[in-house]
């Protein structure tokens, strides 16, 4: 891990200044824990737009990741939001019923499995 641009020094010792170093820290961590949290709204919106679309259909994981990278134009990230749209259904299973199998296998929202 670079720390480098995280670094503070002091103008006149060149001594590192710790308490300004960790605020700097602290302000680029806040900012990525904020904009990860905006990523995962935005995946978590958009799986329930395909099921939207798809409603009471079983749809394999790796088709529902494409799906939703498909739906935000994830380009060049198409794999990291796959994933994450995967990691996301696999962590709430409160809300999805995921089945293994050929024919009867994939992913399934249960408010619409309920709802039919």
């Amino acid at each position: 891990m670079n720390l480098t641009p995280f670094i503070v020094r002091s103008q006149t010792t060149k001594v590192i200044d710790v308490a300004a170093s960790t605020a700097l820290f602290t302000e680029a961590l806040d900012a990525l824990v904020a904009s990860q949290a905006a990523d995962q709204d935005s995946v978590a919106d958009a799986v329930d737009a395909v099921f939207d679309e798809n409603r009471g259909s079983s749809i394999t994981l790796p088709n529902l990741g494409s799906l939703v990278a498909a739906r935000l134009n994830a380009g060049l990230q198409s794999t990291v939001v796959s994933k994450r749209a995967q990691d996301f259904v696999r962590a709430n299973r409160d809300r999805f019923e995921i089945r293994k199998g050929a024919k009867t296998g994939g992913v399934r929202r249960l408010s619409d499995v309920s709802a039919s």
